[in-house]
């Protein structure tokens, strides 16, 4: 299968993965849906995700965001990712590999804010090494074992391009704010902003020097609820870039990350202006990772990146010089997404988040061309133990040292 995403980009493969379409994938189910379809909730206490006792009787701790109710757990088993292209679904109960249908339950859930997500429950998750888990849907995922999990390989939420997967937000629509609550600013005579989420987007350049802004910055340290980043603003050219996905891993033992372990939930690039003089589009926020086991060791890498704004239109872009235009989508380590660059004396878009640089830069204007969109800021990440201390010896991104990557305690 051979199908294009976004601006241009081509992708193959066998199996699914991102959004492609699922008819191609060898896919196995099983349903154990909740009685209601979704998370008890609790008004007495704010909307908190009732316990029926069995969560926290299987877990040792009440997760964050969700429980358990509805779930057969007597016949969970081992998940394990043995594919370079395994895919799951966040709408439906769909596993490309990992003998699906045997070991995994399953149910969408609603969170206190009304938005659902996606809850899969193993006995133990083991991504394997030089092995991809990636989400396919609209939703946020919550992987819940049992026992431990283990990723010696990658899991990804990452949006690319104007593409969003596992509660990202994604934005096409000419001259538009961005989608999600940290979307980038629009203007009719400016570039598009970049998108924001713990760290705050970078302007868009215009040429009559009132430039759009980047988006608020939302939500909570402890990632309650569980919420994908937002999307740039929009200009005259292509689609903005997406905000990276949600992802919660939960663990009644252990998780450990390997140091050739992944969590990648950065965003999409913003699009270039086009082939007139046409502003662009800014780079989508970083998305969020939500670790929570009585012991968590991360010696690989937790990424959760803006990416990189778009470039504005040369009018010399026919000779110039073979440039990337569109901005780069979000780095899956602690390395900032280009903005994109075109043509002699080009307008450059902003460069995305990373490491301990949690705003997108701004987009340029340079005299003769049009606008450069601005880069995406810092998602979010959190990891929750039983000391409230983990073992960090790898890479996060944004870094553990600033106010977006936090850590705490399981609950009770």
């Amino acid at each position: 299968m051979v199908r294009k995403l976004g601006r241009g980009l081509v992708l193959g493969g066998s199996l699914c993965v991102a959004t492609f379409s699922f008819s191609a994938c060898t896919a196995k189910t099983t349903e154990a849906p909740a009685p209601d379809g979704g998370a008890i909730t609790n008004p007495a206490d704010g909307g908190t995700p009732a316990d029926d006792g069995a969560t926290k009787s299987a877990l040792g701790f009440t997760p964050s965001n969700i429980d358990l109710s509805g779930i057969d757990l007597t016949q969970v088993g081992d998940f394990v990712v043995d594919n370079e292209a395994c895919s799951i679904n966040s709408e439906n109960n769909l596993a490309s590999c990992g003998d699906g249908a045997g070991v995994l339950g399953f149910k969408l859930a609603t969170q206190t804010d009304g938005s659902k997500v996606a809850v899969y429950v193993a006995r133990t998750m083991n991504i394997l090494a030089g092995k991809n888990l990636t989400v396919e849907g609209s939703n946020p995922v919550v992987f819940v074992a049992l026992d431990t999990i283990t990723i010696t390989g990658t899991f990804n939420g990452n949006a690319r391009d104007d593409v969003a997967i596992a509660g990202g937000q994604s934005q096409l629509t000419g001259r538009a704010k961005g989608a999600g609550p940290g979307g980038g600013g629009a203007s009719p005579n400016a570039a598009g902003g970049g998108g924001s989420y713990c760290g705050v987007g970078g302007g868009g350049a215009s040429e009559s020097g009132t430039a759009t802004t980047g988006g608020a910055t939302y939500g909570s340290d402890a990632i309650t609820p569980l919420v994908g980043g937002s999307s740039g603003g929009t200009g005259q050219g292509a689609g903005a870039g997406s905000g990276g996905g949600a992802l919660q891993l939960v663990a009644g033992k252990s998780i450990t990350i390997d140091a050739t372990g992944r969590i990648h939930v950065g965003a999409g690039g913003g699009g270039f202006g086009g082939i007139s003089t046409q502003d662009a589009s800014g780079g989508g926020s970083g998305g969020s990772i939500l670790l929570e086991s009585l012991a968590v060791s991360v010696a690989g890498t937790l990424a959760a990146n803006g990416g990189g704004g778009g470039a504005g239109t040369s009018s010399d872009v026919g000779g110039g010089p073979p440039l990337d235009p569109g901005g780069a989508n979000a780095t899956p380590n602690a390395t900032l997404a280009a903005g994109g660059r075109s043509g002699i004396g080009p307008s450059s878009g902003g460069n995305g988040s990373a490491a301990a640089s949690l705003n997108g830069t701004a987009g340029a204007f340079t005299a003769g061309n049009s606008a450069g969109g601005g880069g995406g800021g810092a998602g979010r990440i959190r990891i929750n133990t039983k000391l409230g201390q983990a073992t960090l010896t790898g890479t996060l991104s944004p870094s553990a040292a600033t106010t977006c990557a936090t850590q705490g305690t399981v609950k009770p």
